[in-house]
């Protein structure tokens, strides 16, 4: 019987939150419905998160990328870059450069010190 029970928990505790950073309360979740124009991402939202000393992170599905140096430094999460919108501005559009991703880092470095 207990071994049964302690199944029965195992299993349950095993379907809660499909995430295991739900309940961090550094992680919050960023869109484009919420960024507008300043939104620089391909994909309509996502979740931030700070790591570490100020390693800016964002989650997306099973997938972790890196929005900052100290992130990238890391080597842990996967690069940005395919996931960036092309500039919307057309001078730098032309020079091949990217949206910027400053809105994001910068939610993300103010839950560093939260």
């Amino acid at each position: 019987m207990r071994r049964w029970l302690l199944a029965v928990t195992v299993l349950l505790v095993g379907c809660g939150p499909s995430t295991p950073y739900a309940d961090n309360p550094r992680t919050q979740k960023v869109s484009r419905a919420e960024y507008g124009e300043r939104w620089p991402l391909t994909i309509a939202e996502a979740e931030l998160d700070c790591v570490q000393p100020a390693a800016v992170i964002l989650r997306s599905g099973p997938d972790i990328y890196a929005l900052n140096g100290t992130a990238e430094a890391t080597r842990k999460y996967k690069p940005i870059e395919p996931l960036l919108l092309p500039n919307p501005k057309p001078d730098q559009a032309k020079l091949g450069r990217r949206a910027s991703l400053e809105p994001l880092v910068d939610a993300g470095l103010r839950l560093c010190t939260d």
